[in-house]
């Protein structure tokens, strides 16, 4: 297959295009593979706002399990106790030291966002 050639693109300027409703607005890109646009963005980086380690509200982590709380089942109208494997035990989840004596601490001091 060769790659290259040429094309031709044909604008109609006294065309109107579709009507779009005024109540739609923003855009929606589903970025599959970080290849939408590529690079090192602070949204690639795993914990970027070490939260990983907090557990999400209502929930418990028992013996490494995340418990979420026992709602009931509409399609079994019982409660369901559902957990899951729970990695992030540690404060600072997906970040690690490098060198001796190094050391590391996550603060709630000054926080960007709350």
């Amino acid at each position: 297959m060769a790659l290259g050639g040429e094309g031709t693109i044909t604008i109609d300027a006294n065309k109107p295009g579709p009507r779009v409703p005024p109540n739609l607005y923003g855009v929606f890109l589903e970025e599959i593979n970080n290849a939408g646009e590529g690079g090192l963005y602070a949204e690639l980086i795993q914990n970027r706002g070490f939260e990983d380690a907090n557990a999400p509200p209502a929930c418990t982590i028992e013996n490494g399990e995340l418990h979420a709380p026992k709602n009931p089942s509409f399609w079994e109208m019982r409660s369901k106790d559902f957990r899951m494997p729970w990695p992030y035990l540690t404060p600072t989840p997906a970040w690690s030291l490098q060198g001796e004596g190094a050391t590391m601490e996550a603060t709630r001091d000054k926080p960007l966002t709350s």
